[in-house]
């Protein structure tokens, strides 16, 4: 049973990402590897994101770090992503399992050359 590992895995990398920001393309070798569906990956992700931000959230209203000015710009963004995941959630319907997985491959070695080039 794979489970308790991918718990593992999941807590270093929202630890990594409280601490340096953003590191979710970290997981998708995993679930690539664990040959997850599409539909499965994204929900996965989803579900993970939103309890990690929620977390954040509450850490950084007790720390003091976040004013009510942020607080609207990330309500805004919420938002635009609940708008981008309904229009996303269409696309991911239509395309094949290996196109997703090659989008997913191609995602991630962009991400790493952008932090690599802004780092």
């Amino acid at each position: 049973m794979l489970y308790p590992v991918l718990a593992a895995i999941g807590f270093v990398v929202a630890t990594a990402s409280g601490l340096v920001g953003g590191v979710g393309p970290v997981l998708n070798p995993f679930y690539l590897n664990l040959k997850v569906h599409r539909e499965e990956m994204v929900a996965t992700k989803a579900f993970n994101a939103f309890f990690m931000h929620l977390t954040k959230i509450g850490t950084y209203l007790s720390f003091g770090a976040l004013d009510a000015r942020l607080l609207g710009f990330g309500l805004i963004m919420a938002i635009g992503a609940v708008i981008g995941n309904l229009i996303g959630r269409g696309w991911l319907a239509r395309i094949g399992e290996k196109r997703f997985r090659t989008a997913v491959v191609w995602m991630m070695a962009f991400s790493g050359a952008v932090i690599l080039v802004t780092s």
